[in-house]
């Protein structure tokens, strides 16, 4: 059998297991998958090889929750809890980032950018957390939008962090 087809095979396995595993150790999915992804993966025992297949799967899996994340956004739901979000995000935005930019110039980096990076969420993991909060659906909009706005505003830092780390900061 040829390596890509066994490495396929080991995948589709895993995450045929890992809705099990979560089922009886009430972690959600997504907390398992990510376990069994660095235990395959070049953490551990470095199952995964690395090729043009399966960057192009990590890059479509990116693409598809992030458009999923697009589908599952319903605006009326977030806007009767905009100031609980807007605080929420504020506040999620604000501790990583500041703490990243003070601990920054131990560790020898820029600033900016280890502030930028810290403050940034994993809208992937959140998804499919908020899904399975099914009995706190107002915990889940307040979590999701947050969530979003953590991640766009996120973005907006880190590329005005890398513009005035290059010099370029001009309108």
């Amino acid at each position: 059998m040829e390596p890509i087809t066994l490495t396929l095979i080991i995948i589709l396995l895993a995450i045929t297991i890992a809705p099990i595993i979560a089922r009886y150790t009430h972690i959600p999915v997504i907390v398992i998958e990510l376990i069994i992804g660095i235990i395959m993966g070049k953490s551990l025992l470095n199952i995964i090889p690395s090729n043009a297949l399966f960057d192009f799967f990590s890059s479509f899996g990116l693409i598809f929750i992030m458009f999923l994340a697009g589908l599952e956004m319903d605006f009326s739901k977030i806007r009767k809890s905009i100031i609980k979000t807007t605080v929420i995000a504020l506040f999620s935005l604000a501790v990583p980032f500041f703490s990243g930019f003070y601990i920054a110039p131990h560790l020898g980096i820029h600033p900016l950018i280890l502030g930028s990076v810290i403050c940034t969420t994993s809208l992937g993991l959140i998804l499919p957390i908020s899904r399975e909060l099914e009995h706190h659906k107002e915990f889940a909009t307040v979590l999701f939008g947050s969530v979003i706005l953590i991640d766009i505003l996120s973005i907006f830092i880190l590329s005005f962090s890398i513009i005035f780390i290059r010099g370029n900061f001009n309108f």
